[in-house]
């Protein structure tokens, strides 16, 4: 592979994939992502004229991500049950079941 044209490392880097969904690297080329892992994985990225961008532990979201949200609510709402449509103890039950 290239040289990468930018190297970003020593981050914490929240790449939205289940598979690997943090990263500490990220390698870009031609102003797009190359490559994302390791600070070692992505260390044969780096070329004469890669700029290497020291992150210092900051954290690097996705730019396309609404940085503005209220994860506290979010986290309870995946915990709390609607029944605002229930009108028995029995649909009560139901929603909680489910």
């Amino acid at each position: 592979m290239l040289p990468a044209h930018q190297l970003f490392r020593n981050g914490h880097l929240l790449t939205l994939d289940q598979t690997r969904p943090m990263a500490e690297a990220l390698a870009v080329r031609d102003g797009r992502i190359v490559a994302v892992g390791t600070n070692d994985e992505l260390a044969g990225l780096i070329g004469p004229g890669t700029q290497v961008i020291d992150l210092d532990g900051y954290t690097v979201i996705p730019g396309f991500h609404d940085a503005h949200c209220h994860i506290l609510l979010f986290g309870l709402s995946l915990v709390e049950v609607n029944a605002r449509a229930a009108t028995t103890i029995a649909e009560v039950v139901g929603a909680v079941a489910a």
